[in-house]
């Protein structure tokens, strides 16, 4: 499945923001928990602080890192993490931007203190996940595009290129066909289009694709 065949809402928002988050996702994604209050101690600069617990809120969010500008997150994404640690001027966050290493290294820190995994080691369990899909439910390229992306971010698995995940799917989608024309099933039980977070809810709202929301998700 090439790329193309994604729609342009897809490919904006893969790896990205799209607009200002939602109150719902700034309190889901960027709230400050135990677990991020934890790996904040230590960290003194203010534009440290701030840029750490922006990038611990995106990749639970985005279910990635922003390369190169980490810094680079809607105004409001700021503001709000900013109010939590009472760091009076948001805008300190430029300064975090000038400090490459500094952002990589707490990138590495996020990875490894909350059990992020690189796409390589997550890639059999979502293609066995996709392929459960693709025989019960019969659901076409772009939706299994969304669940994909929903399903690393569930499990805390770095995504890919866009490219490698379209690829990916495009491979699933082939294979269970001609499993499928054979008579053969996959191992996997039949999963329930209302059985949970992986199917309509749990979604990201600013992310949310029409397919989930109109059969649940961002209620």
């Amino acid at each position: 499945m090439p790329v193309e065949v994604l729609s342009d809402e897809q490919v904006a928002r893969y790896g990205g923001f799209v607009g200002d988050p939602s109150a719902y996702d700034l309190e889901r994604f960027f709230r400050l928990d135990a677990e991020g209050s934890r790996l904040l101690k230590g960290k003194r600069r203010d534009e440290n602080r701030l840029g750490f617990a922006v990038q611990w809120g995106t990749v639970r969010m985005l279910g990635t890192f922003l390369g190169e500008d980490p810094t680079a997150v809607p105004r409001g994404v700021a503001a709000f993490v900013a109010e939590q640690l009472t760091i009076a001027d948001p805008e300190c966050l430029g300064a975090y931007a000038e400090r490459p290493m500094t952002a990589y290294e707490h990138q590495w820190e996020i990875r490894r203190e909350c059990g992020y995994r690189e796409f390589a080691s997550g890639e059999l369990e979502l293609r066995e996940f996709l392929a459960a899909r693709v025989w019960a439910l019969e659901e076409g390229p772009r939706a299994l595009f969304d669940r994909a992306v929903l399903r690393l971010i569930e499990q805390r698995v770095l995504l890919p290129g866009i490219t490698v995940l379209a690829r990916l799917i495009a491979e699933v989608g082939a294979l269970t066909s001609t499993s499928g024309s054979r008579g053969c099933s996959p191992k996997h039980p039949r999963p329930s289009s209302s059985s949970g977070s992986s199917d309509c809810f749990g979604y990201p709202r600013a992310l949310a694709p029409r397919s989930l929301i109109s059969c649940g998700a961002g209620r």
